[in-house]
């Protein structure tokens, strides 16, 4: 008798897409903790701390590159360390970039061989390691 009862609520759980329901819940809690992992391992990343000075060579953290330049472990030299930070104010309030502290002016090597400088957000960056 209770072999017949897990067979009918199995086949009714079943016709009611609730075992599908519980899938998808199970999966999307996983998805929301992978999430939380993957927002404390960034924030953790871009705290990371490095003084750097005139001359040095540094690149992208891992996960922190928001700008075109310089690519992905493409080497970059410090140019200037600002005493004072700019910051971003020609971008309206919902762009990750409005009041962006810039802290660090980089120069790269252009497509055209040229050096050319940009201002960063010095936290974005770590030593170059070739």
């Amino acid at each position: 008798m209770n072999e017949e009862l897990i067979k009918i609520l199995i086949k009714k759980l079943a016709e009611d897409n609730v075992l599908d329901d519980l899938r998808g819940l199970v999966q999307k809690e996983e998805r929301e903790i992978s999430k939380v992992d993957e927002l404390k391992k960034a924030y953790k990343v871009y705290n990371d701390y490095y003084e750097f000075d005139q001359g040095d060579i540094v690149q992208w953290k891992e996960g922190m590159k928001n700008k075109k330049v310089p690519l992905y472990d493409e080497p970059a030299i410090v140019i200037e360390v600002l005493k004072e930070p700019v910051l971003n104010r020609n971008v309206e309030a919902g762009s990750p970039y409005f009041r962006e502290s810039y802290d660090i002016i980089l120069g790269i090597i252009s497509s055209r061989k040229e050096l050319i400088f940009f201002h960063y957000d010095s936290k974005r960056f770590k030593p170059y390691k070739q």
